[in-house]
């Protein structure tokens, strides 16, 4: 009998062991779930926001083709020709660029570049699909004077799109340039 009543006592203790890890499994995975739906949830609004890179570079016609970039020139003997900006859509839809320009820095005012030559002799506005860029040069009449005196009201690029969202970018050469232009403000 003494050994019937050891049986019986261990086994409901067993149960208990076994029904209390199986309500902390149910409990972990439930928890698990809920950060998966939250992740999930919070992932899908994210496709559908509008999501740009705004690079302003400088550039420099080599024959045939462009050669542009983000960082300060080193070589002061190479001739720059201008300003280029590369819109890059990390989204996942297509946009459509209206827009490319400067922000001054004394208001909300910008400065729109007029025609910038796009590849293929495109124009704004245009269509640019999920993962791709276009670059938009800004030829200057005298870019040696741009390189001395730098961008003085400017406090950054942007590029808008059809839908009216305004992204904002810069890079190592427009701080550059804005900083030189700052430096070149007359003292008033």
């Amino acid at each position: 009998m003494a050994t019937l009543d050891i049986l019986l006592n261990h086994s409901h203790y067993y149960d208990m062991s076994l029904t209390s890890i199986a309500a902390l499994a149910g409990l972990a995975f439930g928890f698990v779930g809920t950060g998966l739906g939250i992740f999930n949830t919070w992932r899908a609004s994210q496709k559908d926001k509008v999501k740009l890179k705004v690079i302003p570079k400088i550039y420099r016609d080599l024959g045939n083709t462009r050669f542009s970039s983000s960082r300060i020139p080193t070589d002061v003997n190479q001739r720059w020709h201008g300003l280029c900006v590369e819109i890059v859509n990390l989204g996942f839809f297509p946009v459509t660029i209206d827009e490319i320009g400067i922000l001054r820095t004394d208001s909300d005012m910008r400065m729109m570049m007029a025609r910038p030559e796009l590849s293929g002799n495109e124009s704004l506005p245009k269509r640019l699909e999920p993962r791709t860029a276009l670059t938009a040069y800004i030829p200057s009449p005298a870019p040696e004077a741009m390189f001395q005196m730098g961008l003085s009201d400017a406090k950054c690029f942007y590029a808008t799109t059809a839908c009216g969202v305004t992204v904002q970018g810069s890079s190592e050469v427009s701080k550059w340039l804005i900083r030189l232009g700052k430096r070149k403000l007359p003292s008033g």
